[in-house]
């Protein structure tokens, strides 16, 4: 009878696993799909391969990352950040380049200006 019992606990066990695998690959499968929208939302494509420049750049961003963490970054390692982030913005596509909103000045302003830079 033990026999008997042993086994029914042991394919309970079994049906259990897989039931919890089964949930497992659902949550995945879920993931996955919300990651593709995620990537869709941004524009990349699912096929799009990493060059050589945008991995370079990354893997020395993620160095300098580092760096800050512990303490270590300097002012040289600052301006070697700003040439990689710089190169990688390039990499992945034309730069656009922001126009700094500012308020139109006037004539009678500039005028103003000008005076007084002579007195």
């Amino acid at each position: 009878m033990t026999k008997k019992v042993d086994d029914l606990l042991e394919t309970l066990e079994v049906k259990a696993k897989e039931a919890s695998l089964s949930n497992s690959v659902e949550e995945l499968q879920k993931e996955v799909l919300r990651l593709r929208k995620t990537l869709e939302s941004y524009g990349i494509k699912e096929e799009m391969h990493v060059t050589n420049v945008e991995y370079i750049c990354q893997k020395g961003i993620d160095d300098l990352k580092h760096a800050a963490m512990s303490g270590l970054l300097d002012s040289d390692m600052t301006k070697v950040f700003d040439l990689l982030h710089k190169n990688l913005r390039m990499s992945r596509g034309p730069l656009n380049k922001k126009e700094v909103p500012s308020k139109k000045t006037t004539e009678a302003e500039l005028l103003r200006i000008v005076n007084s830079g002579k007195e």
